[in-house]
């Protein structure tokens, strides 16, 4: 688990290609929090086509996020409660009867559990996320409680009598786990739909994709991905047909799909570029033009939506322009456009003259 955990390209190309630079940004304290989705744009250097939300480190995110004044206070937090849970286990389970197989001591079974999970949480942060999930963090509050608050003998001092009103709080956990369970059941049918799309759409098998976004559609017809798949789906299909490329159904049914998707999430970047290209394709230049720009701004170091607008420059026979943007994006990751095709561009504005 540790090689599958800390040993994968993504987390070597993350920890020693992104975060290296936003280290040196803020040493003592920090870039800020929830600054590394953010940072992650301009430090990704060419090891991601993706946006790198997390760094798959809790330890190593708070040292970017809060400096080493942040680190150390995390730390101090982590092993003051760890040393507490630790001495308050051996206290109780010295003046706890060690005979038969069953607890002698419902808060040492309370204090050794917290103390099994504060400790298993610590270590998997090393490797993942796990700070950034609310039932984690949920888990380690309750911990954190358990290991500070257990005593030897608390149970024999008796239980303080505690008002009707604050009982009310003891549901609160509850709360968030009810809301979790009708959310999750809510989206779960469309999400089944979508997984099964996804599948299909990469085997290629679309009579199979066809059906599934159907279904999904009839459930959620409002889905991000359900809206994606059904763009690209229709994109593949236009593309099959050349004489339709530019227009028929599939081509204004790939731009719909895409604008329903940009309606639903409007800070999505591939959304963005996705909708201005097939209105590219469609020669919707002037409507295409400020979703282009909209695609490179809330992702300016992907080579994807510079590409894209450099096509919007072709269509409209601004070659110069394209030229420009292409060699940008040559420099960026995700670039797809090959020197090749950036030099057979270049001979033709040669021979093409001023």
């Amino acid at each position: 688990r540790l090689e599958e955990l800390g040993g994968d390209a993504y987390r070597q190309g993350l920890w020693f290609t992104t975060v290296p630079p936003m280290l040196k940004l803020d040493p003592w304290f920090g870039v800020g929090a929830n600054m590394f989705d953010q940072l992650s744009f301009r430090y990704r250097g060419g090891a991601f086509e993706g946006r790198p939300i997390h760094a798959h480190n809790d330890w190593l995110q708070l040292l970017i996020e809060y400096g080493r004044v942040g680190l150390v206070l995390g730390t101090v937090m982590f092993v003051v409660h760890f040393a507490a849970g630790w001495k308050n286990a051996l206290r109780l389970a010295r003046g706890s009867a060690s005979t038969g197989w069953w607890p002698q001591s419902m808060e040492l079974g309370l204090v050794s559990g917290a103390l099994a999970a504060w400790t298993a949480q610590g270590v998997h942060s090393f490797f993942d996320f796990r700070l950034h999930l609310a039932p984690v963090v949920l888990l380690m509050a309750v911990s954190a409680g358990w290991l500070a608050g257990t005593r030897l003998g608390a149970s024999a001092r008796g239980v303080e009598s505690v008002p009707r009103w604050l009982r009310l709080l003891a549901l609160m956990p509850a709360v968030p786990g009810v809301v979790l369970v009708v959310w999750v059941g809510r989206d779960a049918p469309a999400e089944y739909h979508a997984l099964q799309a996804e599948n299909a759409l990469i085997r290629g098998e679309n009579v199979v994709l066809s059906e599934e976004l159907a279904a999904g559609m009839t459930l959620d017809p409002h889905h991000p991905r359900l809206l994606a798949m059904a763009a690209e789906f229709a994109g593949r299909q236009r593309g099959v047909q050349p004489d339709e490329f530019s227009s028929g159904p599939w081509a204004e049914q790939s731009a719909e799909e895409w604008g329903k998707l940009v309606a639903r999430q409007p800070y999505s970047a591939l959304g963005h570029r996705e909708y201005a290209l097939a209105q590219t394709h469609r020669g919707r230049l002037g409507e295409s033009l400020p979703f282009h720009l909209r695609g490179i701004a809330l992702d300016p170091d992907y080579a994807t939506g510079y590409e894209y607008l450099g096509y919007y420059f072709l269509r409209g026979e601004q070659y110069d322009e394209a030229l420009r943007l292409f060699r940008l994006a040559r420099s960026l990751p995700g670039a797809v456009v090959t020197p090749q095709e950036i030099t057979a561009l270049e001979e033709y504005l040669r021979q093409s003259g001023p």
